[in-house]
């Protein structure tokens, strides 16, 4: 009655515990693998790795999933000792262990769902400790599929992080094998952290090869972040080189996890170390992300230093992607500092760009200081264009202040710049009142500028209404009319 009951409620959930009831109970070891073994979840080319590897999954011999990763020395000490003991009792065929083994488990599952129902707060929490750690001494893999269970349905996590450490303990590629065929991400990948947190531990060298042969996507993804910070304590230089193997869109987070790791180990606060070993890669897509993270994690640390050594990037392409991404992440902490920066350096399109991502950064932390600051900078292109930038974040957040300090600028330019910020984002919303700013521009290469951008918007909404102000607005001459009324 007591393996009938456990095997009812174990079968769909548990695979390996069912396995081996049914073994016991007459139900057939043969059926319950075929029914219940999780290896055919397993995609390849990592069923042909685990094919090999994988005895507690793979084996048709009901004792060695239990006994296989522990036993053999007990086994054999027994045998000895029965063949030097003359008239003394031998060791139990296979077939007895097999059921004496799965009546433990048996039972001990059954002591342990027992205490599980108990309320909360009356539960023997030492019991059903001691009752988990030795289902996991016998049996890993049935005790894991349980803890996974229990943590997908909402329960503790810290079921699934003892059984799949006792698992990689046992049998790491067994472990690995089973987490990354687990169909919820969170518990999959809960998994594979604790696995591979273990087996790197012990065996840095077999958890990096197996990193190679999961399945391509977030699975490896989260192994290969594991192995690369223990790597990277271990042989900087050989993580790198291992890093570099693996495919490539599972290279960015083992290449984070190494250089995270590398500077919590040395204290630097200089990440461009590694950008002479990132510039000779062959991926492009690959050197694109690691200048990106290398640049960001430097303007975190000293954004100043990090802009002055751009020059360490040989290529021109990668120079520009370093300094965006490094004035980017300035400008998040300190615009200010990012735009005066930006402010002495040579004129060019690239500055210009830059400075206009930087003030509408700014913009949004003090529109009023950003406005009073980009109006007075002595390039007066750069000024312009920094006024516009300016006009044009202050108007989404507040175009009641953006034209009252328009209202108050007595220099014709700078009030011209505003306006032209201003209308690209009114016109969405009202174009009949942007038009009417776009058309007081004095500036008419700014102002034919503007009213084309109004006007084509304004037509989508209201044609008549567009047409008719096309006509009747003074500011309109002849030719700009002509090109309006297409």
């Amino acid at each position: 009655m007591l393996l009938t009951a456990v095997i009812d409620k174990s079968a769909m959930k548990y695979p390996s515990v069912a396995a081996i009831l049914a073994a016991v109970g007459g139900v057939g070891f043969g059926f319950g693998l075929a029914r219940f073994s999780s290896m055919a979840a397993i995609p390849t080319p990592l069923a042909a790795e685990a094919a090999s590897t994988d005895a507690l999954s793979m084996t048709t011999d009901p004792i060695v999933s239990i006994v296989a990763a522990g036993a053999d020395d007990e086994k054999s000490t027994k045998v000895s000792r029965g063949a030097k003991s003359e008239g003394k009792k031998r060791a139990a065929p296979p077939a007895q262990k097999t059921a004496a083994r799965a009546k433990s488990v048996a039972a001990l599952v059954k002591e342990l769902e027992e205490i599980r129902k108990a309320p909360a707060g009356k539960r023997n929490k030492e019991k059903e400790s001691a009752l988990f750690d030795e289902w996991i001494a016998l049996d890993p893999a049935g005790a894991s599929a349980w803890a996974a269970d229990i943590f997908a349905n909402g329960g503790d996590e810290q079921y699934l992080r003892k059984a799949a450490q006792g698992y990689a303990r046992r049998d790491p590629r067994a472990a690995a094998t089973w987490a990354a065929s687990l169909a919820s991400p969170l518990v999959r990948d809960s998994a594979l952290r604790e696995v591979f947190e273990n087996w790197s531990g012990r065996d840095l060298r077999g958890a990096a090869e197996m990193v190679r042969l999961l399945p391509i996507g977030t699975a490896q993804s989260t192994a290969a972040s594991v192995v690369g910070k223990h790597f990277a304590r271990a042989d900087f230089d050989g993580a790198l080189a291992w890093m570099g193997a693996l495919a490539a869109p599972i290279q960015g987070a083992a290449f984070q996890t190494i250089m995270r790791t590398m500077w919590e180990q040395t204290g630097s606060n200089n990440p461009g170390a590694a950008l002479p070993w990132l510039q000779v890669q062959s991926s492009v897509a690959f050197r694109e992300q690691g200048i990106r993270f290398i640049a960001a994690e430097w303007a975190k640390r000293d954004p100043l230093s990090a802009l002055g050594s751009a020059a360490l990037l040989s290529q021109s392409s990668d120079r520009n992607l370093f300094t965006e991404t490094t004035l980017r992440t300035f400008a998040q902490t300190n615009p200010r500092e990012a735009a005066l920066w930006l402010a002495n350096q040579p004129p060019s399109p690239q500055t210009e760009r830059l400075m206009n991502q930087v003030m509408a950064t700014w913009t949004a932390f003090e529109p009023s200081a950003t406005a009073r600051w980009a109006s007075e900078l002595p390039n007066p292109a750069l000024r312009s264009k920094s006024i516009t930038a300016v006009a044009e974040s202050w108007a989404k957040v507040d175009p009641d202040g953006l034209v009252s300090w328009i209202g108050s600028l007595s220099d014709v330019a700078k009030r011209d710049a505003a306006v032209e910020g201003a209308t690209r984002v009114w016109m969405r919303e009202d174009p009949a009142t942007a038009a009417q700013w776009a058309a007081g521009i004095a500036d008419r290469g700014k102002r034919d500028n503007s009213l084309m951008q109004v006007i084509r918007e304004w037509k989508q909404h209201d044609m008549a209404a567009a047409l008719a102000f096309i006509q009747a607005t003074p500011a309109i001459d002849n030719s700009l009319r002509k090109r309006l009324l297409r």
